[in-house]
């Protein structure tokens, strides 16, 4: 079982602004709580740049939108004005919902995504991608092999989709459009010295079967892994595969219509058998890593108090 003793961990009850503030030359990775369903997570790069990989939902009828009122609030407290990049890994708005109201509010330098085109995209992504030119963003479609250049302290390669998309599997679920967007989640590989941050977005079923065939192990090992599609689709080869430290699950506490009422538990006991400690948004609230390229240090809002459920 891989060593725990290099992550040093932190749980406070501080506010965002005072908890986690980067330190110079290290690599901040923040997962925000929310109040709707989704994703949302902010890169500090070692020199001050800040990037987004997706942005949460934009639920209008509950007047929540993650951009607005979870990430803005935290970046403005920090004195953060601008946004170098953003990484959408798929067209569902759960992910890409608060991307309209960053290009119409904040300067945003990149926008990044697969270039996705097939079954199950919408008009209103493909109009967001035209926004993105129109606000004066870079738009870069990115896919398998390719490399992005954000930080001369970080190495940031795309590991899935392939340039030719994934279309067939032996997958059921691939029948649905959903299915096939989200198993051609863009997927990133962020790695700051020794330590190796991987986004799989809602890659799951084909997309992590594409990884698991095509990237050579030892870079698809991982000290910390975004639990894909919340939580809810890992395969248990896939969590052998990346084999992390840390594993960190953005959902939502309880999803009493679905099958698995608490996506989080079901990643813990998945990545737990490789000695991964969990840390999900409704249990510790805003989690934050800090690497200085060898340790960890992780803060987090609030103690989980293991009442959530099963």
């Amino acid at each position: 079982m891989k060593s725990l003793f290099r992550i040093l961990l932190a749980v406070v009850g501080l506010v965002a602004s005072d908890v986690f503030a980067t330190d110079a030359g290290k690599l901040t990775v923040t997962w925000f709580e929310m109040k709707a369903h989704g994703l949302a997570t902010l890169l500090e790069t070692p020199s001050g740049k800040v990037y987004l990989i997706d942005t949460g939902a934009d639920e209008k009828k509950q007047d929540y939108n993650t951009a607005r009122d979870a990430v803005a609030p935290y970046l403005k407290a920090k004195g953060i004005t601008k946004i170098d990049g953003i990484a959408i890994s798929h067209p569902h708005g759960d992910h890409f919902g608060g991307l309209e109201w960053w290009l119409m509010n904040w300067p945003v330098k990149q926008v990044v995504d697969s270039g996705y085109e097939g079954r199950g995209l919408g008009n209103g992504y493909r109009k967001l991608r035209e926004l993105a030119k129109e606000r004066g963003a870079e738009y870069l479609p990115a896919t398998a092999g390719q490399k992005l250049k954000w930080d001369k302290d970080i190495s940031v390669e795309v590991l899935s989709p392939p340039k030719a998309f994934l279309e067939t599997s032996s997958d059921p679920k691939v029948t649905e459009d959903s299915a096939l967007v989200n198993g051609n989640s863009m997927v990133l590989r962020v790695q700051h010295g020794n330590n190796v941050f991987l986004f799989p977005g809602d890659s799951y079923g084909m997309g992590q079967q594409y990884m698991m065939t095509n990237t050579p192990p030892a870079k698809l090992r991982a000290t910390v892994v975004t639990a894909p599609h919340h939580g809810f689709s890992t395969d248990p080869r896939f969590a052998e595969a990346t084999h992390p430290e840390i594993v960190v699950v953005s959902c939502l506490p309880d999803y009493p219509q679905k099958p698995v009422r608490s996506p989080a538990a079901l990643a813990a006991s998945i990545y737990g058998v490789y000695g991964a400690k969990t840390y999900a948004t409704p249990w510790h609230g805003n989690v934050s890593i800090t690497s200085d390229g060898k340790s960890l240090s992780v803060k987090t809002e609030r103690e989980h108090t293991g009442t959530n459920p099963k």
